[in-house]
């Protein structure tokens, strides 16, 4: 049996929510639900249109409603801003 391991350098955010708007696409992959595609495209919004404030902000990606938003939001930090 061959157990997945985690990246030493994501260990710190084990069990708590990511910061959105610092976390490399890397670290977005580890959130069951956001994929390579849905990763790239948060990348580009905040590169492009600034930093995320709140689950709002993600339904203005292409393919995150308010269902997926809101199952997204618990494991995402808003409210640390780079």
């Amino acid at each position: 049996m061959q157990l997945d391991v985690m990246p030493a350098g994501h260990s710190p955010f084990f069990f708590q929510p990511i910061p959105i708007n610092s976390a490399d696409k890397e670290l977005l992959m580890t959130i069951r639900g956001i994929g390579p595609a849905l990763a790239d495209s948060l990348l580009y919004h905040r590169q492009h249109f600034g930093p995320f404030e709140d689950i709002d902000d993600l339904m203005k990606i292409r393919g995150v409603g308010a269902k997926r938003a809101a199952s997204l939001s618990p494991f995402l930090l808003f409210d640390e801003v780079p």
